[in-house]
Parts: C-alpha cells; sequence; structure tokens
C-alpha cells in the first residue's frame, strides 16, 4: 500500500507506546505500598463480602488504565496528548486512593486533599486535552472540507461544488456559463504540459476576479470551467460574458500565441432539470467551438416537453 508509511502518524506501534502504561502501574503500586506500610488497615475479608463499594472503586480504576492503554496507542497532537496522558495518570493516582480507602483508614488530609483534589486535577488535564483536541480535529475537518471543493492547480472550487450549488438553485433562474479554453490540445503539445497548466492557473486566476455575492467561478474539469451567476439580467449576463472574453485575450503565451476562449451560455428555467440545463448550455459551447471559437453562444431557450 503506497500510504502504509502513514498509519505511524496515527496510531503508534511501538514499544513507546507502553510507557505511559507502566509508569501509570508503577504510580498506582507505590500508592498501595504506601497505605498498606502507613496507614490502619481494615477488615480485609468483610470489606470484600460486606463492600460493594471497592468493587466499583476497582472497576472504576481498571476502566481508567483501559482509557489510558486506548491513548497511548494514537499518536495525538503534542499539547492535547501531553494533557491527556499526564491527566489521566493523575486521575489514576486519585482513583487508586479511593480504592484503596476501602482497605485501609485514610487521614482526612488524604481524604479531602489529596484524593479529591488529584482527581479534580486528573479531571481538569483530560478535560482540556479532549477539547483541545476536538478544536483541532474541527479544523482539519473544516480544512479537508475546503479542500475536496477545490481545485489545486487554480485555486477554484471544483466540480463537486459547482453540482452541488446547481442543485441548490434547483427552483431558480441563475445563468451559467461554461468556458473552454480554445486550442489546449495544441498549446500542451507546442509548449509543454507545465506551460499548459500554468495557462490553466492564470485564466483561473482571471475568472476568480468576477467572485462576488452574485458570481461565482469554478473548475469543472481539464480545460473546461464554469461560472454561475446567481441573479441578475439579461443585460449584465451578457457584459459578464464579454468581460470573460475581453480579459481571456489578454492571455499571451510565449508572445506569440494569443489566448481565447469559447463560451456557451444560458438562464436555467424554474423547475427546468438540471442535467437538462447544463445539456443545453453544453450545446451552445459545442455551437461556439464549432463556429469560430472565441465567442459566446446562447442555449435555446427549453421546449415545454422538457420542462
Amino acid at each position: 500500500m503506497p500510504f502504509k508509511q502513514y498509519d505511524h502518524d496515527f496510531i503508534d506501534k511501538n514499544k513507546k507506546a507502553s510507557y505511559s502504561i507502566r509508569l501509570a502501574l508503577l504510580s498506582s503500586a507505590l500508592i498501595v505500598i504506601f497505605n498498606v506500610l502507613f496507614l490502619k488497615h481494615r477488615d480485609f475479608q468483610e470489606q470484600l463480602h460486606n463492600n460493594p463499594g471497592s468493587y466499583t472503586d476497582a472497576i472504576a480504576l481498571i476502566f481508567l488504565f483501559f482509557i489510558l492503554s486506548c491513548t497511548s496507542k494514537i499518536s495525538l497532537n503534542h499539547t492535547s496528548a501531553l494533557s491527556i496522558r499526564l491527566g489521566l495518570h493523575v486521575w489514576i493516582c486519585s482513583a487508586t486512593f479511593d480504592f484503596m480507602d476501602e482497605f485501609v483508614y485514610q487521614t482526612k488530609f488524604i481524604g479531602y486533599y489529596v484524593e479529591d483534589l488529584l482527581r479534580i486535577i486528573g479531571m481538569f488535564g483530560v478535560g482540556f486535552g479532549v477539547y483541545n483536541l476536538i478544536y483541532k480535529i474541527n479544523d482539519k475537518y473544516i480544512e479537508a472540507k475546503i479542500q475536496s471543493f477545490s481545485d489545486e492547480l487554480t485555486q477554484l472550487p471544483n466540480r463537486r461544488f459547482f453540482i452541488n450549488e446547481l442543485k441548490k438553485l434547483e427552483a431558480k433562474s441563475p445563468y451559467l456559463f461554461i468556458i473552454d479554453i480554445d486550442n489546449f490540445k495544441v498549446i500542451n503539445d507546442k509548449y509543454g504540459h507545465i506551460k499548459g497548466d500554468e495557462v490553466l492557473s492564470k485564466f483561473g486566476h482571471i475568472l476568480s476576479r468576477f467572485d462576488n455575492s452574485e458570481v461565482v467561478a469554478t473548475r469543472i474539469g481539464g480545460e473546461e470551467f464554469a461560472i454561475i451567476l446567481y441573479a441578475g439580467t439579461q443585460e449584465r449576463a451578457e457584459a459578464l460574458a464579454r468581460e470573460i472574453l475581453k480579459n481571456a485575450s489578454k492571455i499571451i503565451i510565449k508572445n506569440r500565441h494569443h489566448f481565447s476562449v469559447s463560451i456557451g451560455a444560458g438562464q436555467k428555467q424554474p423547475q427546468e432539470p438540471t442535467e437538462h440545463f447544463m445539456k443545453r448550455v453544453d450545446v451552445a459551447l459545442y455551437h461556439a467551438k464549432s463556429t469560430g471559437k472565441g465567442k459566446v453562444e446562447w442555449a435555446l431557450e427549453p421546449t415545454e416537453k422538457t420542462l
């Protein structure tokens, strides 16, 4: 698997993962030894048979060790990992004192200040670490979501975003412009793919200047782009198409090859299926490319049968 090397970014399979468990076990063992050696004992058999609290305390302690074991195997953000693991260590120490309280007579200082204070500190550490971790995960989720809707080369929204936007406008009448770079294969063959990518990036930058609350530019694949005009008049749409052609013509490749694009344009009718609308505009683009290129062709109005 080509991505196997990234497994260790999340799961720590090294022996270091067991270090936290060993340290917690050592701390817990030292607390048990301290209680056994320095504090007065209760009747052990009686506590086991008549005090269910000893069992619930034992289960709570085991559960904390289980959580620590799970978190120790996960490679977390440093601040989050440190806070969660230290918090769990302190919490385990408190739980150990709580468990031993069933078998020895602990002083009020241990019961009130050591046991309870350690529990509060441990819970705070775990809570802070979990909050920080959730905050980081949320940031990563937002970043990944944005990337999933972005085109890496042009930094424009991609086809997935474009389709989602059109579906949201099912009951509305936006204008759509599908734009195709003329003779792009010739550009790639003559000047190389690096220059071709540069041209795509430049044109994407030009289209991004039109972005505002009413206009969104996207790259929908290869040398094909699309612009959605959410609302406006026919005159506004025609002016926008002219501006696209005008700005595209300013791109000059190697001081020799003049750049041009062909545009298929149309307005969606209310309740017109999105697929049919895109097909109408795509047909208009085909006519623009087959009748001279470097121009705008407006889609025919839909017939009643297609609505």
